[in-house]
C-alpha cells in the first residue's frame, strides 16, 4: 500500500499534531507552575523536604514532554522550510519532500521523540501505581498486576523505539503488532488500577455511614475517572483505533496524549492540595459565619481524642500522592486551646 493510499494527508496530518501538540503543551506548563506551586506549599507547612518522588516525577514529565514537542518541532521546520537544494525539487506523482521527512522513521528526531513518547507513558503508569500503592494503605500485593503491566509496556516500547531505528518502511509496515502492544497495555494498566482506586474510596465512603447520605463518596470518584480514566483512556482507545484503521489521524492522538498525560498528573497534584488547605480551615468559618457578626469570649477548651485506624487497612491514609501516618493504631492526646470559639 502506498504511503499516499492512507488518509488524510501526512504532512497536513503532521502538522495539525504539532499545532494541537503545541496547545496542549501551553496548558500543561501553566498547571505545573501551580503544581510545583502546590508542592512548595505543602512542604513548607508540613516542615517537609521539597525535594520528594512527586516533585522528581514532575520534573521527569516536563522533560519528556517538552522533549517530544521540541524533536516534533525540529521535524516540521526540516520538513516544511526547505533548504535551497535542486533535489528537493517536487516531480508529478512523487512524495513532496514533507512526506519523505515523515516518512523516514530511522531519523534520529522521529528515534528520540519515539523514546520520550514512551518514557512519558510510563510515568503516567508508575504514577497511577502509585495512587493506587497509597490508597490502599500500601498494599504491596495490590499493585503486583500493574508493575507487571508496566514492565512489559517498558519492553514494548524499548522495541518499538529501536525498530523505529532500522526501519525502511512506513510506520504501519514497521511495528505493528508492537505498537499495538503498547497502546492494549497502557490502557489496562490504567484502568484497573483507577478502577481500584474508586472501588476503595467507595467502600471507605459506605463503611463510614456515607454511601447513601452523602455525594462526597461519589463525586471523589467521578474526579477520580475524570482526571485519569475518562481523559486518559479515551485518548489511547482514540489512538489505537486510528492507528489499527492504518489513519495518519493517529499522528494527532499521540501527539495530544503526550502532554495529557502531564496535565493530569497536574490537575491531581493541584487539586489534592486544594483539599488539604480546605480540610484545615476551622468548621464555622467554612459556615460562612463571620467573626465580627457574634463576638466570642475567650474560653479554654480541653479536648481529649480518640483515633483508630482499622486493623485491616481499609481505609485510605492522608492525602492520595501523601504519606500516610505511621502512628500506633491507638493514639491519645490532650490539647488545651486558647482563645477558642465557645462551643455551642
Amino acid at each position: 500500500m502506498s504511503p499516499r493510499d492512507h488518509t488524510p494527508r501526512l504532512d497536513g496530518s503532521q502538522l495539525a499534531a504539532l499545532i494541537f501538540e503545541t496547545a496542549c503543551n501551553g496548558v500543561f506548563w501553566v498547571l505545573l507552575v501551580q503544581a510545583v506551586e502546590a508542592l512548595w506549599s505543602r512542604a513548607k507547612a508540613r516542615h517537609e523536604s521539597f525535594f520528594r518522588p512527586m516533585t522528581f516525577t514532575g520534573l521527569a514529565l516536563f522533560i519528556t514532554i517538552t522533549g517530544h514537542w521540541l524533536m516534533d518541532f525540529l521535524t516540521a521546520f526540516q520538513a516544511f522550510i526547505l533548504p535551497q537544494d535542486v533535489e528537493y525539487t517536487v516531480q508529478a506523482f512523487s512524495l513532496n519532500p514533507a512526506e519523505t521527512v515523515y516518512l523516514t522513521l530511522a531519523d534520529p528526531k522521529t528515534v528520540a521523540g519515539s523514546a520520550f513518547y514512551v518514557s512519558t507513558t510510563l510515568l503516567g503508569d508508575m504514577f497511577m501505581i502509585y495512587r493506587l500503592y497509597i490508597v490502599w494503605s500500601r498494599n504491596k500485593y495490590i499493585i503486583i498486576p500493574p508493575i507487571i503491566l508496566c514492565t512489559a509496556l517498558a519492553v514494548t516500547g524499548s522495541m518499538v523505539t529501536y525498530l523505529f531505528s532500522q526501519s525502511t518502511e512506513p510506520i504501519f509496515a514497521t511495528a505493528g503488532a508492537w505498537i499495538t502492544s503498547c497502546f492494549v497495555l497502557t490502557f489496562i494498566c490504567n484502568f484497573y488500577s483507577t478502577f481500584l482506586i474508586a472501588f476503595k474510596i467507595f467502600m471507605t465512603n459506605r463503611k463510614l455511614g456515607r454511601g447513601k447520605t452523602d455525594n462526597l463518596g461519589m463525586s471523589k470518584i467521578m474526579e477520580i475517572l475524570v482526571e485519569s480514566a475518562a481523559l486518559y483512556s479515551c485518548c489511547v482507545i482514540l489512538s489505537l483505533a486510528t492507528y489499527v484503521a492504518e489513519s495518519n489521524t493517529q499522528y494527532a492522538m499521540v501527539a495530544v496524549t503526550n502532554p495529557i498525560i502531564g496535565i493530569i498528573f497536574c490537575m491531581i497534584v493541584t487539586r489534592a492540595h486544594r483539599a488539604g488547605a480546605g480540610s484545615s480551615v476551622p468548621s464555622y468559618r467554612r459556615s460562612g459565619l463571620s467573626g465580627n457578626a457574634h463576638p466570642l469570649r475567650p474560653v479554654t477548651i480541653k479536648i481529649t481524642t480518640q483515633s483508630q485506624n482499622d486493623s485491616d487497612g481499609s481505609y485510605p491514609k492522608a492525602a492520595e500522592f501523601g504519606t500516610p501516618p505511621t502512628s500506633p493504631h491507638y493514639m491519645r492526646r490532650e490539647d488545651n486551646l486558647q482563645n477558642g470559639p465557645q462551643a455551642v
